[in-house]
């Protein structure tokens, strides 16, 4: 156009605001629903542009300006100077829902044409995913599929897919679940075959088996390593060839095969074959992924026709390793144990206060640097062990109680065995990066089986602590530590002297032996170096002597004895033991007469006598006395002791004079004796022992006898208050025994002997005679029993 004079022309060029697209539409996608397929990309660009370019997707769709991430419905791109350059524009498909689905990516600017790109995708139902194992908790196995096992019930976190093509190959997608029995024998199936897992069949109708599918979490793991096992399970013409695949995906991805890992194939098989597949390492991409899953795809291969094989897969191991290094660490703390611990040290150890403090170590997350797993060190459990300059044996005799502390505050208590102590259920939290110290404290048993000064030293190494797992916790790099084994030593402190033997009598003038400990309360021996003096207490009158002296005398390791020690009088007498810390005891001891056994028995006979009576004779032995014993019905088999005293009657029968089954009816040195309280048409069985130098009673093999008591025992009567000449009173009580008339009377002991022989009378004086039976005679020859209680 022109302006004013003179004219000036004025050229202009178009400024129409103009977008540009690479493409006018996008290839077709597919995926699962749910499942977002792999992107597609084109360039968009414009001039002339006075607002942003806007491009939108339709419903079904999303779009990003980046290939990996940032995925929306809408993105705006702002031009410099009224341009924006090309750029790339990445279009995902992401279905909702099944079927068919299209719209148009559509850019737009004000002024501008607006640019629709044509955009399609067609959505399949996929098959469920199996529930995560978490590979920080172990290792994942499948080795066991039972054909009983209910339709729609799946092995641990795996599944089971169906796929939407007939005769599926290896780009077949999932379409649904398995959910059909696990026992069929007829139709497309997947049977259990219990111990050697699972098996693939499809046939011609509804062949659309499958894959099986396991689901694994790998945070934190690397290393993923799978074995397995696929055999042949059928075959026929070898023509129609199906292979299993074993393929990965990280989460929503796609289906990805291992490299370098080779199918197992029909082909060429025969039925019961095997292959093991062992070490297959996953890729890098693998690891540390949340949401991992892995399936063994059954599938067609090539065009060949005939039979379908079955093929089973078995033997799936999954193990893997944790991504970072351990290097948590647990060091002794110097100079943390006792020097000793005194055996007074038992209880409980509920406080600081309570029991010693035996050794203290620090765990430090990362090993005094900066780890890079950014955990805290969880500790669960330890195990303390023996180390090699321990000398107890056995934990459990030595400690009464042993606990962990924090400070002032008691984690837990240790369970004590032979050789280990335990700590469980501890849940100590290191902070990551940093570290904590934690002590030992024990009291010692109160058994009486502490050693003095032997040492009680603990080892701890890493294979004995238990974390909270990998994926929660650090590690414990390799390491190995002890208490101090110049430390934490049995101290035994003796509170008394002990007589640990004493006899229990001793021979006149001949050697015995003591032995004496030093102890404490326990029982327990101390060892520490002492000095032990015997002398003569209260009573004694005699002199105790020892040829190798009464001391003072050191004692060896705890215990100190005599062998040669003497006392020259008989009676009872108290031996004083003094150590040169001021412990004292003492103990009696009997001392008898040197007493020699008899070598001669007696000889003896036995008769009824006088009624009711038996009559017991004997000619001495060379012993000093004699003990007499009867048995009815049986002969004497209780023999009497060595050193023990006997008491006596001979009413048979008395109470405190048995012997075992039998009685004791005389101990003297008599050469006879009347027993009465006999009972008629019984065999009385009779053993003499010669013994000397009582009360020592060195006894011989006894000399014996019987006397059989006739049913006629009558001619000794017992009192009878008819009879016209009477006695009393009977026991004789009052010192005197009256007679209803006068009479000549004849009184005999129980040896038989007459004692008194008097004229008329009708009293006798009794006091002074000895307890027992008596036998009185009158003028008429009447024989009467009298007792003097």
């Amino acid at each position: 156009y022109l302006t004013a004079s003179p004219a000036t022309a004025h050229i202009t060029t178009p400024t129409t605001p103009t977008l540009y697209s690479s493409v006018s539409s996008l290839p077709s996608f597919s995926t699962q629903v749910g499942v977002p397929s792999m992107p597609d990309s084109f360039l968009v660009s414009g001039q002339y542009l006075i607002t942003d370019i806007n491009i939108t997707s339709p419903s079904q769709f999303d779009i990003s300006l980046n290939y990996a991430s940032g995925y929306t419905s809408s993105v705006n791109l702002t031009p410099i100077s009224g341009t924006v350059a090309p750029t790339w524009i990445y279009a995902r498909y992401n279905p909702g829902s099944s079927g068919l689905h299209t719209g148009n990516i559509t850019m737009s600017s004000a002024g501008a044409l607006p640019i629709n790109i044509g955009a399609s995708g067609n959505a399949i139902v996929a098959g469920s995913l199996p529930p995560l194992f978490n590979l920080c908790s172990g290792h994942y196995q499948f080795t066991n599929w039972a054909a009983s096992s209910a339709g729609g019930t799946y092995p641990n976190n795996m599944r089971f897919h169906r796929f939407n093509a007939q005769d599926p190959t290896i780009s077949a997608q999932d379409t649904a679940n398995y959910i059909l029995a696990y026992n069929l024998t007829s139709g497309t199936r997947i049977n259990g075959l219990d111990a050697n897992g699972i098996s693939f069949l499809n046939i011609s109708t509804a062949g659309n088996l499958g894959a099986a599918v396991i689901g694994l979490n790998a945070t934190g793991r690397k290393d993923i390593t799978i074995n397995y096992l696929a055999g042949l399970i059928s075959q026929t013409d070898n023509n129609r060839v199906y292979n299993l695949r074993l393929q990965y995906r990280i989460a929503n991805g796609s289906w990805t095969d291992i490299p370098s890992l080779a199918d197992y194939t029909s082909l060429g098989k025969t039925p019961g074959h095997d292959t093991t597949y062992t070490g297959i390492v996953l890729p890098t991409a693998c690891d540390n992924q949340p949401t991992l899953y892995l399936r063994w795809m059954y599938y067609r291969v090539g065009s060949g026709s005939g039979t379908r094989p079955s093929i089973r897969l078995d033997e799936v191991h999954i193990s893997s390793t944790a991504i970072n290094i351990p290097l948590s660490d647990v060091q002794s703390v110097p100079s943390s144990e006792a020097v000793s611990i005194p055996s007074s040290v038992t209880g409980a150890i509920n406080t600081v206060a309570d029991g010693m403090q035996v050794w203290s170590f620090t765990i430090t997350d990362g090993g005094a640097m900066s780890d890079a797993d950014l955990f805290d060190t969880h500790v669960q459990s330890l195990t303390l062990k023996q180390g090699t300059a321990n000398t107890v044996s056995d934990f459990t005799t030595i400690i009464g109680a042993i606990a962990l502390f924090q400070g002032n505050t008691k984690i837990a208590d240790g369970v004590v065995n032979t050789n280990t102590v335990l700590f469980t259920s501890l849940n100590l939290i290191i902070p990551d990066d940093g570290s904590a110290t934690y002590d030992i404290r024990l009291s010692l048993a109160t058994s009486g089986n502490l050693i003095d000064n032997s040492n009680i030293q603990f080892k701890l190494e890493n294979s004995d602590i238990t974390t909270s797992g990998d994926c929660n916790s650090s590690g414990f790099t390799s390491f190995s530590i002890v208490s101090d084994g110049t430390m934490n030593f049995i101290n035994v402190l003796a509170s008394k002297l002990v007589f640990t033997y004493v006899p229990i009598s001793v021979t006149e003038n001949q050697s015995f032996a003591l032995i004496i400990a030093a102890r404490d309360n326990y029982g327990n021996t101390d060892k520490s170096a002492r000095n032990i003096i015997l002398s003569l207490g209260t009573p004694g009158s005699g002199i105790l002597s020892s040829n190798s002296g009464l001391g003072p005398k050191p004692m060896l390791n705890g215990i100190i004895s005599w062998n040669d020690l003497q006392y020259n009088a008989v009676e009872t007498f108290q031996v004083i033991a003094l150590d040169n810390t001021g412990l004292q005891n003492d103990t009696l001891i009997q001392c008898l007469p040197d007493c020699v056994a008899p070598t001669t028995s007696p000889s003896i006979t036995a008769t009824q006598e006088w009624g009711c009576l038996g009559l017991i004779k004997w000619s001495a032995g060379n012993g000093s006395a004699r003990m007499v014993v009867m048995r009815k019905n049986t002969s004497v088999s209780d023999l009497p002791i060595n050193g023990t005293s006997y008491n006596y009657s001979t009413n048979y029968g008395t109470s405190g004079t048995e012997l075992g089954s039998g009685y004791v009816v005389y101990v003297g040195n008599e050469d006879s004796i009347l027993v009465g309280n006999l009972t008629n048409s019984f065999v009385y069985h009779i053993a003499v022992f010669e013994l000397d130098c009582s009360p020592n009673l060195y006894l011989m093999t006894p000399s014996i006898s019987t006397v059989t008591i006739s049913s006629d025992c009558n001619a000794i009567e017992d009192w009878n208050e008819n009879d016209l000449w009477i006695f009393y009173p009977n026991p004789a009580t009052d010192g005197y025994i009256y007679f209803t008339s006068s009479s000549r009377v004849s009184v005999y002991d129980s040896f038989g002997r007459l004692i008194i022989k008097s004229d008329y009378t009708d009293h006798i004086y009794t006091t002074g005679w000895a307890s027992g039976i008596y036998i009185l005679e009158n003028d008429n020859g009447r024989r009467f029993k009298l007792i003097i209680p």
